[in-house]
């Protein structure tokens, strides 16, 4: 997702309000700078693994944490989708 953390904006998601799904990493990848301009965005990328099988909604909004009611996802958010998610099991 397009991010810009200098901003003091950042993807707020509602992973932790399910049991479903965890966040198992959150990092953001600046854009190439040739000019060393600082405030330069880039993409953030979200890992989520699933914690059982079924289906989820994923939601995320960009916005300040200060400024945000995580526990209240409207129709304001700014990306979503529907996934199915299963439990992958490795056995040793």
């Amino acid at each position: 997702m397009n991010a810009n953390p200098t901003t003091g904006y950042t993807w707020i998601n509602n992973v932790d309000t399910s049991s479903h799904v965890e966040v198992t990493e959150d990092t953001f990848q600046q854009s190439e700078n040739k000019n060393h301009l600082l405030g330069v965005g880039g993409q953030e990328y979200i890992t989520i693994q699933a914690n059982e099988s079924g289906q989820f909604v994923f939601k995320a909004i960009q916005a300040r944490p200060w400024q945000f009611d995580k526990t209240i996802f409207g129709d304001e958010h700014l990306f979503d989708g529907t996934y199915d998610v299963a439990v992958k099991i490795n056995i040793a």
